[in-house]
């Protein structure tokens, strides 16, 4: 059987061409905006981004042209869009938010390695008020997973760091005799919410980077 192609007419070519630059714009306001400190704002545009780059290839209608490089370039630009939004909502202290995109572009890529140090990031700081133990242990297995990938000292740093908490909230649980610990949480939450970031404990330059 001979497969019939549909090409594009001029009209739906421009128009996939505007889509494509509209997508690149909203990147490249992202990336401004993050640079400024403007987290979010920059998440916003990475979001905008990814609308447009899934209406770009949701409206195409030479879908038989597309090819597997086509999907793979798509891919990978959605996976890079979504672990930056990840970081922009990390600064914003956003950690749910975070979770969601680092998971989003772990979906597509199991891999990736920023992705899954912001997703273990985001979880360490849900797991002693939200996600309890469960994202603790969520946490842990991304950073095992990061540290087999060869995920460095930031990687090794964020682990010992959840190892402790999970220890002390193991602790604190269903004991009187260490109340002491609970109220070390209960500061360290207050001092999580006050703080301008939830960095302690992490040096910024192997963090903190965009993709």
């Amino acid at each position: 059987d001979i497969t019939e192609i549909t090409m594009p007419s001029f009209e739906e070519f421009e128009a996939t061409e505007r889509r494509r630059e509209s997508a690149l714009a909203a990147k490249r306001r992202a990336a401004e905006a993050f640079g400024r400190g403007e987290w979010a704002l920059a998440a916003s545009e990475y979001g905008a981004a990814l609308s447009e780059l899934a209406e770009l290839f949701a409206g195409r209608v030479d879908r038989n042209s597309v090819t597997s490089e086509d999907r793979a370039e798509q891919c990978a630009e959605q996976v890079v869009l979504h672990s930056n939004r990840a970081e922009a909502f990390l600064r914003l202290d956003e950690y749910q938010a975070a979770r969601e995109c680092a998971t989003a572009a772990l979906e597509l890529d199991p891999a990736h390695a920023k992705s899954l140090h912001r997703r273990a990031r985001a979880l360490r700081q849900l797991g002693p008020w939200i996600g309890g133990h469960a994202a603790l242990a969520g946490a842990e297995a991304d950073l095992r997973e990061l540290t087999r990938l060869g995920g460095g000292a930031a990687a090794a740093e964020l682990l010992d760091e959840v190892c402790e908490v999970q220890a002390m909230m193991r602790a604190a649980q269903g004991s009187e005799h260490h109340s002491h610990v609970s109220q070390m949480l209960a500061q360290e939450r207050e001092t999580r919410l006050a703080g301008p970031t939830p960095y302690q404990g992490l040096r910024r330059s192997d963090i903190e980077d965009q993709d």
